[in-house]
Order: C-alpha cells, then structure tokens, then sequence
C-alpha cells in the first residue's frame, strides 16, 4: 500500500481562555504547548498547524471563517470549557444549538468540507450535541469529544495520545483520513479505561471485586477515572458511536 504523505498537520487549534468557574479570571494554561510538542515530533518544526484564541462565539464564528477559507485544513480542535449543552467561554455560554448551526452555516457557506470536528471540552462531546451538528451536513465525516467531566492534564494526555495516532495511520500506514479513523478504534478500545465513562469503568470495578465482601471499590477509587470519550459519524442513515454502537 502507498504511503500517503502530507506537508502539515492539516489542524486547526482553537482554544478558549480557562478559569476554575464560568466568569472568573482567566489563567494562563494552554493545550498549545502540546500541539507544539506533537508538531515537532511529527514535523520537525512547531509551525505545521493554526493556532488561534478565541473569546466568546463571535470571535469563534470570524475564526472558522477564516478556516473555511484554508484548504489544508482538514481537523478542527476546540478547546474550551464546556456543559452538557453549552461550549464555554470567558463570559460567555453558548447553547449547542447555536454553535452547531454556526459551524454548519460557515462548512456550507463555503462549501468546506473537514475529516473531523474535535471537542476538547467538559461533557458537549456527547452523542445528543454530535447527533445535532451530523444531521444537518455531511461536510463533517466524524466528531469527537467528551460526555464525562474530565481533568485537563488526563484529557490533554489523551487528546496527544489520539492525534500521535491518528497522524501515524493516517502518515504512514493508509490512504484517507477516513481509514486512519478505521484504524484508530482499536487502538482507543485498548486504553479503554480512558475512553469508558466514571459510570462505565464503575460498573466494571464492581464486576471485576464478584462477590469479594471485603471489596469496597469506593474506598479505593471513590472518584472513578473515565473522560467519557466517543467518535460519532453518520452511518447508515443513523449516528453513530464508532466506540460503543457495534
């Protein structure tokens, strides 16, 4: 099989300020330092992706815009705080619909179209918001993201994790991004204590003790580990977990 080379990442990074609560002042952390790391590694160089800041869903709809102008960009990485419903920002909670809705309008206005879309936010990376954005385009093959809360340093290990991957497959090994992501769910379900939900890696300590009495999983892990990560594409005419729904 021919190798399949490319000059850049094809990535944009976009990244929210964070703070400890919705409202406070911001701190001075970054995921960029590890796209830079991941650059380096894979590149030789810290430059072989976009990286912009955003503030509120203005300055994320300019932004995208923007992006959608690129034709190198294939992965588009948000990285915010984030709920259930909403994608976060300094001042500024937005509810997914409206994001979603943003996001298609820009694909579609000019007519771009993008492997994936990745979540790295708090608990938006969840099939109901992915469900949303996937219906209406198939200018987005796949979606990524985060339906658990989930601590920056694991989920920042993680997310590395994942793009080293999927850059491997995709680089070295096969033909489309859309084999790279074939390629990648093994992998993913082999660290799936990472990938499971808290609920779903509870279920499974609870398993593994039996009938082991003096088994008490909540005192040995009383704030079970699990970021809740899924890969949602449309197949078949539904969406889909690639992770879950087999």
């Amino acid at each position: 099989m021919t190798a399949h080379y490319i000059d850049t990442l094809r990535l944009a990074v976009i990244e929210g300020k964070w703070a400890e609560k919705f409202g406070e002042l911001p701190r001075n952390i970054s995921v960029k330092p590890m796209f830079d790391f991941l650059s380096d590694i894979l590149k030789s160089n810290q430059h072989a992706y976009q990286y912009e800041m955003v503030s509120d869903l203005h300055s994320l709809q300019f932004t995208i815009q923007r992006i959608c102008q690129d034709a190198e960009i294939k992965i588009i990485y948000i990285g915010t705080h984030g709920t259930k419903n909403t994608i976060d920002f300094i001042n500024e909670r937005v509810n997914y619909k409206i994001f979603g809705d943003m996001i298609v309008e820009q694909l579609h206005r000019s007519n771009k179209k993008i492997d994936g879309l990745y979540l790295g936010a708090c608990l938006i990376g969840n099939k109901r918001v992915a469900k949303y954005i996937l219906e209406k385009t198939s200018n987005i093959k796949w979606i990524a993201g985060y339906s658990d809360e989930i601590d920056f340093t694991i989920s920042s290990c993680f997310d590395l994790l994942f793009f080293r991957h999927y850059y491997y497959f995709y680089r070295n090994t096969v033909l489309t991004a859309a084999d790279a992501m074939h390629y990648m769910d093994p992998f993913l379900i082999s660290i799936s204590g990472l990938m499971q939900t808290k609920m779903e890696n509870q279920k499974d300590t609870e398993r593994l003790s039996g009938n082991d009495v003096n088994f008490d999983h909540r005192e040995i892990f009383p704030h079970p580990l699990g970021l809740g990560f899924g890969i949602f594409k449309s197949e078949n005419g539904r969406i889909v977990d690639a992770l879950r729904d087999f």
